[in-house]
């Protein structure tokens, strides 16, 4: 099975939250780091890969984003 295939039935289960965290257990399956590294370089497949593991995940919330103008100086976001 190729890398990508892996990739796609990883995000599929629900388990994983970011692409980042399938390349981890891609790796951690065998699959040489490098190879997985090279897979991953794309920006259409994280993004497909991330819409994947949204669509497994239903019910988990986005994380919350911040701007720039909303962190302190030590690069925190604001109390």
């Amino acid at each position: 099975m190729t890398i990508v295939e892996r990739a796609f039935q990883l995000a599929a289960t629900g388990d994983y939250a970011i692409p980042s965290e399938i390349a981890k257990r891609l790796a951690d399956e065998g699959y040489l780091r490098a190879d997985v590294a090279s897979s991953f370089e794309g920006l259409s497949l994280k993004r497909e890969l991330l819409a994947r593991c949204r669509a497994a995940r239903p019910n988990l919330k986005p994380r919350p984003r911040y701007k720039a103008s909303d962190k302190t100086a030590t690069g925190g976001p604001r109390a």
